[in-house]
């Protein structure tokens, strides 16, 4: 048992170092000039894209995205239920979706960053 467990630990450290040593690799790595505009492009478009959208969409959006609320506080600021500021936002985020397409999304978010936003 204790010879297992010593193997699992070494296991365990090994595989931390490893995870460690990629997140420092990914770190020292300069975005490319391309890259930058590309997202600048990209960042430009979205916000045209979020003027677009009626009212009550925008304003949870930028509430949400922008001014970093919780739906809690986005449903105290506009004055609805929290449910309904859920909802909004959902929805929101489907017409942005199709006005912008899937490869604005895959750039400007990343899936280790939008883990919290579900795609449909």
């Amino acid at each position: 048992m204790r010879q297992t467990h010593n193997w699992n630990r070494r296991l365990w450290r090994k595989w931390r170092l490893f995870e460690r040593s990629k997140l420092l690799d990914m770190s020292d790595r300069a975005p490319d000039s391309e890259d930058l505009y590309l997202r600048t492009e990209l960042y430009q478009d979205l916000l045209k894209q979020v003027h677009r959208l009626s009212y009550k969409f925008r304003s949870v959006i930028v509430l949400r995205y922008y001014q970093d609320c919780t739906f809690e506080e986005i449903s105290k600021l506009l004055d609805i239920p929290e449910g309904t500021a859920k909802s909004r936002h959902r929805l929101a985020l489907q017409k942005l979706r199709k006005l912008m397409g899937s490869t604005a999304e895959e750039i400007l978010f990343p899936k280790e960053t939008i883990a919290h936003v579900h795609s449909e």
